[in-house]
């Protein structure tokens, strides 16, 4: 979809949810804390004019993840919950 309408494509993470909905917890834990993480941008020019493919979109987000596992390293070091 990205590849076909070029999108602002902004990372955002979303860390502790594991703690929050556990696997297998039918309800949220109480009590804990989510930090969500918005990032800039990405800089997406460099996939302008390269062959639709799937490459392509793989190389795309990959792009994007380095984007979100960026901002989730933020959230490590700084977190304070």
């Amino acid at each position: 979809m990205i590849l076909e309408t070029w999108p602002t494509v902004i990372p955002v993470c979303v860390d502790g949810m594991d703690k929050v909905l556990p696997l297998g917890s039918p309800y949220p834990l109480l009590f804990k804390r989510i930090c969500i993480s918005c990032g800039r941008p990405l800089n997406l020019s460099v996939f302008r004019g390269r062959e639709r493919n799937k490459a392509t979109a793989h190389a795309l987000i990959n792009k994007a993840m380095e984007g979100i596992e960026a901002l989730r390293r933020q959230i490590q070091e700084i977190k304070v919950y």
